[in-house]
């Protein structure tokens, strides 16, 4: 004996419930054409499912680069496209926040101690009354490295000239700032 079951259909689509997801579909596509990524949502009722895709560029994506030189604010490097490394287009990587120059540059933190910085990748810790401490970025941005960047949402804040940089290291080597005790 079988027992048939109908399969439930779908309820039936509003007007307004479409009007109202095309109208937020809208109001997304046009905050996301302002901020410039050219990524847009397009979605569709298909048998009473909303269903939601997302073209274009991919925000939260992170890629391997190869490192071809280190400044105050950010490394150059080359895109791996696969296991090869793409020389033909460089790419500015803003170093994390704690690691950029101007970040610390000048500035005295809540123990006291300024911040000079000697280079890139150096910088000098000085305090009333103590001796001065000479740091560096270990492990150091050196040609060749391969590092892990991505597209942070909120942007880099940092910038070359007129060009705001929007690959971001994710510090995955856990680069820091060190010193020896001699």
């Amino acid at each position: 004996m079988s027992i048939d079951t109908p399969i439930p259909q779908p309820p039936p689509r509003s007007p307004l419930t479409t009007h109202l997801i095309r109208s937020l579909i809208d109001a997304a596509n046009r905050i996301r054409r302002a901020a410039g990524d050219g990524k847009y949502v397009t979605a569709d009722i298909v048998q009473g499912t909303l269903r939601v895709r997302w073209i274009g560029p991919t925000i939260f994506r992170t890629q391997q680069f190869s490192v071809v030189a280190e400044y105050d604010d950010y490394v150059t490097a080359h895109p791996l496209v696969g296991d090869q490394i793409d020389t033909a287009k460089t790419v500015l990587i803003a170093k994390p926040p704690a690691l950029r120059k101007t970040t610390y540059n000048g500035t005295t933190n809540d123990l006291g101690w300024l911040f000079t910085y000697v280079d890139s990748h150096t910088r000098t810790a000085s305090k009333s009354g103590e001796t001065d401490i000479t740091e560096t970025i270990r492990d150091p941005y050196t040609a060749g490295d391969i590092i892990y960047a991505d597209m942070p949402a909120g942007g880099t804040h940092v910038t070359n000239g007129d060009d705001d940089l929007i690959w971001c290291d994710t510090n995955r080597d856990a680069r820091r700032w060190s010193f020896s005790c001699n």
